[in-house]
């Protein structure tokens, strides 16, 4: 599987911006999939209404195949907030309709066409799994990842801790070896 940089994520999202008359769209689909690493599902059950915070939205998240879902809440930046907030308004988005009117095989496509056009071969999962990363990067604590993803146990999330560390060690390689001897 292929994880994106917070940098590449938004190289995608910029190319989502001029992917048509649904670009603003597509763009937010992109962050908002990344920053809240929610599956597809729970993006896709966004509402107006489920915009609380300046910081915050709820997301439904299965915590198990047999389990209802519960909602969650979820922090995402402040500007990511007010974009949606934009976009809601901009759209005459009612507080009970989804945000992304669009199923899970149209957004899998949205992801998949993206990806394509910049060279790579991704999933709407890759974003999640990106974050994941991100966040094992930027903390190296495999409970804040858990806290992110949702996982009932740190133990599932430090796979990711894991990947973190064979990023910062190949690049610290790559680093020595282009040092001129």
């Amino acid at each position: 599987m292929r994880y994106l940089t917070e940098a590449q994520v938004w190289q995608l999202a910029n190319a989502a911006a001029f992917s048509g008359d649904k670009g603003q769209r597509n763009k937010l689909l992109v962050l908002v999939l990344f920053y809240t690493a929610a599956r597809k599902d729970a993006v896709l059950h966004i509402t107006p209404g489920s915009l609380i915070a300046p910081d915050m939205v709820q997301i439904r998240r299965l915590k198990g195949a047999k389990d209802m879902p519960t909602m969650q809440e979820c922090n995402i930046p402040s500007w990511l907030f007010q974009m949606l907030v934009a976009y809601v308004k901009e759209h005459c988005i009612t507080s009970k309709q989804l945000i992304f009117d669009i199923s899970g095989v149209r957004c899998w496509q949205i992801i998949k066409t993206l990806g394509l056009g910049l060279g790579w071969d991704i999933t709407v999962h890759s974003l999640r799994h990106s974050r994941a990363v991100d966040v094992a990067l930027k903390t190296g604590n495999p409970m804040i990842v858990q806290g992110v993803l949702g996982h009932a146990s740190w133990r599932t999330s430090d796979i990711y801790v894991g990947i973190a560390r064979e990023q910062m060690a190949a690049k610290a390689l790559r680093g020595l070896q282009e040092k001129p001897h």
